[in-house]
């Protein structure tokens, strides 16, 4: 966030650290809420910096931008930026959510065309000769889902008739 900007004096980190101590990483007793809050903690930095860059906005001091009481948006605090951590997270939980039912389409897209080639198979070697009238009937009745064996009769009555 600072990179560009000269006039961030060594008083104004010193403050901002001692702010970050006191507040950010006090309570934080266990490894997994630690890597929590890191995570938050990254996002919301990455957040402002592109936000900085987008906006031409020049940064606050960091003891300004980590003040405690800069909540609201408008603020452009670091604390302000819990509200889109949130939405953040809302975003990767659906997007998670949809990757799976994406996935479980694709499989049941692949087994309904799998099935269908195994059926046009076993109707095609029916046709040649290889399967009787009952090793076809068997064969669906078995390995086939049931809708297949209602399929049966409709198909072998025109197989017959042609």
């Amino acid at each position: 966030i600072w990179k560009h900007h000269n006039s961030v004096y060594v008083g104004s980190w010193k403050n901002a650290i001692n702010e970050l101590n006191e507040i950010l990483f006090s309570g934080i007793t266990q490894k997994q809420g630690l890597i929590e809050k890191l995570k938050e903690y990254r996002f919301k930095l990455e957040f402002a910096r592109k936000w900085f860059l987008k906006h031409q906005h020049s940064a606050l001091y960091p003891s300004l931008y980590f003040d405690k009481y800069r909540k609201n948006s408008n603020g452009i605090g670091f604390f302000g930026l819990h509200a889109i951590w949130l939405s953040h997270q809302k975003y990767q939980a659906k997007k998670i959510q949809e990757q799976h039912i994406k996935r479980r389409n694709e499989s049941e897209r692949i087994r309904k065309k799998n099935t269908k080639r195994k059926f046009d198979n076993t109707i095609n070697a029916y046709k040649k000769g290889r399967y009787s009238d009952v090793q076809l009937y068997n064969y669906v009745k078995n390995n086939l889902p049931h809708e297949y064996l209602i399929k049966l009769t409709t198909i072998i009555g025109k197989v017959i008739n042609s």
